[in-house]
C-alpha cells in the first residue's frame, strides 16, 4: 500500500512540474491514452486468464503464481476503473493558482494514463516471463518422468 502511495505522490509531483508548461491539448491526449488503455486492458486480462497452471506439480510455485496473478488482475481492474472515471471527467478544467504555485488537473490525468500504460507494458513482460517459467517447470517434470 505504501508503494502505491509513493507512486501517486510522484505522479502528483510530476503534474505540478508540468503545469508550468504552456500546452492546451490535454483533452485530446487523454482521449488517445484512454484508447490505448482500453485496448491493453482486455489483452492483459486475457493473458492472465489464459495462463494455465494445471500441469505444474509444484504446489508452492502454483500458489505463489496464483497469488501474484490475482494481485495483478485486481490492479489492472482498479487502474482501468480509475482511468474510465477520469476519462468521463476529462473536460473538467481545474487550474489552481496560488502565488507561484500552479496545478492543472488535466496534466495529472495525462500522467496517470501514461503510468497505466507503462504499468500494463511492464506486467505484459512479466507475464511473458511467468509463462516461460511455467513452461520450464512443466518440462522439468516431464523430463524427470521420462528418465
Amino acid at each position: 500500500m505504501a508503494q502505491w502511495l509513493v507512486r501517486v505522490l510522484i505522479l502528483i509531483a510530476i503534474s505540478f512540474g508540468l503545469s508550468y508548461v504552456p500546452f492546451n491539448g490535454y483533452t485530446e491526449i487523454i482521449s488517445g491514452y484512454y484508447t490505448v488503455i482500453g485496448i491493453m486492458f482486455p489483452l492483459a486480462l486475457t493473458q492472465i486468464m489464459s495462463l494455465s497452471l494445471v500441469n505444474v506439480k509444484n504446489d508452492v510455485f502454483v500458489d505463489r503464481q496464483r497469488t501474484q496473478l490475482n494481485y495483478i488482475r485486481k490492479i489492472f481492474i482498479i487502474l482501468f476503473s480509475i482511468s474510465t472515471g477520469l476519462f468521463f471527467i476529462k473536460n473538467f478544467e481545474f487550474i489552481f493558482h496560488w502565488k507561484w504555485i500552479k496545478f492543472n488537473i488535466q496534466i495529472l490525468f495525462s500522467i496517470f494514463f501514461i503510468f497505466c500504460i507503462v504499468y500494463f507494458i511492464i506486467n505484459f513482460a512479466q507475464l511473458a516471463t511467468l509463462k516461460d517459467e511455467i513452461d520450464n517447470e512443466i518440462r522439468k517434470v516431464k523430463n524427470k518422468q521420462n528418465e
